[in-house]
């Protein structure tokens, strides 16, 4: 009998320890001489964004984002610390906390935003973030908690922004019905003009290959009209629109003269 009880004391003590090894981030915590198991987060920045991009001067802003990949939450709103960093440039810091706290296994993570960051000049930047920068929050470690993003800048704030320019439009006009596998009878002199919410973006007048090549037609859907005296374009469908896509792009249309 008492070889029987020993057996199952060891056995419950292997287990409990193997059980206290699966738990990495496991903890004792002392309390009135009680021992009590405390699983801790695991803060990490994950991203450094920057909406709608730097630029030098005071107008920027910046999205840093935390994760928790640990069983145990935050209830408190957690601190953040951003660092501008710039050749021949004080470094520049920036204190943030999130409107909340964060939930256990959290991947997607809590935003944390800083407005009005300063970027002295333009050129290189260095970004840097440090999540819980003095440890006030109790993680399951703490060498983790920083993440670096360089970010090229380019413009000033408040400087025009380059014009939005798209793609070339390759308009091919031809007889009706003289298409075949690629071969066809061109119409040289008829007018292109393409227009997207009612204002003209480009225009040409087709060569004597029957070809027109208009620049910087921007993507989406664009209407575009082709005409010749003596001669009635042949829409696809009835319909003048096309969507223009993100690249150079070609269509053909054909045209009945008398």
């Amino acid at each position: 009998m008492k070889s029987l009880i020993l057996i199952k004391s060891f056995l419950v003590l292997t287990l409990s320890g193997m059980l206290l090894m699966s738990f990495n981030d496991v903890a004792y915590q002392e309390s009135n001489d009680v021992h009590i198991l405390v699983i801790k987060p695991d803060l990490k920045v994950s991203r450094i964004s920057t909406p709608g991009g730097l630029c030098a001067g005071i107008n920027n802003k910046v999205r840093v984002t935390v994760t928790n990949s640990q069983m145990a939450g935050v209830k408190k709103k957690i601190p953040v610390i951003l660092f501008v960093l710039q050749n021949g440039q004080p470094t520049t810091s920036y204190v943030g906390h999130s409107t909340s706290g964060i939930g256990p296994n959290s991947n997607s993570g809590i935003p944390v935003y800083f407005k009005n960051v300063v970027v002295a000049k333009t050129g290189n930047v260095t970004l840097r973030a440090v999540v819980n920068p003095d440890q006030e929050l109790l993680e399951s470690v703490y060498n983790n908690n920083t993440k670096v993003q360089r970010v090229r800048v380019a413009r000033r704030c408040n400087a025009a922004k380059p014009a939005v320019t798209g793609k070339k439009l390759t308009v091919t006009v031809y007889h009706s019905g003289s298409w075949q596998a690629g071969n066809y009878d061109p119409i040289s002199g008829a007018s292109v003009i393409v227009k997207k919410n009612g204002t003209t973006v480009g225009s040409g007048t087709t060569g004597s290959n029957g070809k027109v090549s208009i620049p910087n037609i921007p993507k989406g859907s664009v209407k575009f009209t082709i005409d010749k005296d003596g001669c009635t374009a042949e829409y696809f469908n009835g319909i003048n629109s096309y969507t223009m896509p993100g690249y150079d792009a070609k269509v053909n249309r054909a045209m009945s003269c008398n």
